[in-house]
């Protein structure tokens, strides 16, 4: 089958919140990956992100390669690249924490590049990525890191019919706690949500396991770093990422680059020589196997192959009303909602006095403490109400699994 009269569709990679994907081949043979939206109104979304995308050639970013008509819809086409999502790579276990400072060096570079990008005219576009997770970074077979989904990625150039600017999108784990209490997404929360993915690829497991209502309680009490007893991790990884972490965010890095430079120090200090790559690259092989030969590979082992890699995260807990406007508020639980979407009191856990001492840098006391009117209750309760609200004002419907 032929997509738009030129990309040879190998299969269908499934379905995300906004559009379906499928694996095609380029004219020339590559491998590429086409993005079509569900409904006509999520069309101008997805030119959004094509916006976007082209506008960053970088070699830390997946690239968006074209936008075409197909049937009189648009279609996103983006580059595929062979490897695994650090979501696949987490439930094999731990990464090397070399690995990770690279990781954590090269995807703070691809985040700087979308927040300094500019227009024609040397005009900021004040980009934001807005949902940085565990499924949105691939590590390739070459043994380097890449960011993908540019879905929800918001510039002065989008198109789209937007909410107000403080409309939260993403997924909830990976939301900064300042997000709870009506802060705006900003390049802090992006760098917060990398913190949170370099965290896990460091120990090999969620930082907020068990219920999403838990998660928040986690995230707004400062507890999000905890190491258990049994778990070993590289201390000044741990020192790094604690940066990214702190729950003022003007007391995180001020910019993405700043954040590169900072895990490049420790991915030089850890690699005492060593090829940090080719350890990058060894994680992948031991984790999926070897990189097949395409030209021997079967189209089924292809599209189960690339569906691994792209629709991982849709077994992370993501954003949506559904998910959390259920929350039982004064006696009362929105309507028309699930059973399995119920969080009941019981699940919320009480807010942490300060940031345990243990993973600060330095290892100095913290003394950032949680707002005294945002409790774990609070937290989930505001953020319902904020998503209904979006709703409400027209924006994007339902819970949405973020998607490349």
């Amino acid at each position: 089958m032929l997509f738009a009269g030129r990309y040879e569709v190998i299969g269908e990679l499934g379905s995300g919140g906004m559009g379906q994907l499928l694996l095609a081949r380029a004219p020339r043979g590559a491998r590429v990956v086409i993005k079509t939206a569900h409904a006509r109104e999520d069309d101008e979304r997805l030119r959004d992100e094509a916006r976007v995308g082209m506008r960053l050639i970088h070699p830390n970013i997946v690239e968006t390669l074209d936008l075409i008509e197909h049937a009189g819809r648009p279609a996103l086409v983006t580059a595929y690249v062979p490897g695994a999502s650090l979501f696949d790579l987490r439930r094999r276990g731990a990464l090397p924490p070399a690995v990770v400072c690279r990781i954590g060096r090269q995807i703070a570079e691809a985040l700087d590049a979308l927040h300094e990008a500019v227009d024609e005219n040397g005009r900021p576009l004040q980009m934001l990525h807005r949902d940085v997770t565990p499924g949105n970074v691939l590590l390739g077979y070459d043994g380097a890191a890449r960011l993908i989904d540019l879905g929800i990625a918001r510039s002065l150039e989008s198109r789209a019919e937007r909410t107000e600017s403080g409309a939260v999108r993403g997924t909830l784990r990976y939301l900064a706690p300042e997000l709870f209490a009506s802060g705006p997404h900003s390049v802090r929360s992006d760098l917060w949500s990398l913190g949170v993915v370099l965290f896990e690829a460091l120990l090999g497991r969620e930082a907020t396991r068990g219920p999403m209502a838990a998660a928040v309680g986690k995230i707004v009490s400062g507890k999000i770093m905890e190491i258990e007893p049994s778990e070993r991790a590289e201390p000044a990884v741990v020192r790094g990422v604690a940066q990214l972490l702190r729950m003022d965010p003007l007391a995180r890095p001020a910019r993405a680059r700043d954040a590169a430079a900072l895990f490049a120090m420790l991915e030089k200090q850890l690699a005492a020589g060593r090829d940090v790559a080719d350890e990058g690259r060894r994680a992948v092989i031991a984790a999926i196997g070897p990189e097949p030969d395409q030209r021997r590979e079967t189209s089924q082992e292809a599209v189960m192959r690339a569906k691994e890699m792209f629709f991982a995260e849709a077994r992370l807990q993501t954003t949506g009303v559904a998910e959390v406007a259920a929350v039982v508020d004064g006696g009362r639980t929105a309507p028309e909602r699930p059973a399995s979407a119920l969080l009941l009191e019981d699940e919320l856990v009480e807010p942490a006095a300060t940031i345990p001492e243990s993973v600060q840098p330095g290892g100095m006391p913290s003394t950032e403490r949680l707002p005294r009117t945002l409790t774990p209750n609070d937290a989930l309760r505001a953020y319902a109400r904020r998503l209904q609200d979006l709703e409400s004002r027209g924006g994007p419907k339902g819970p949405r699994a973020s998607r490349h």
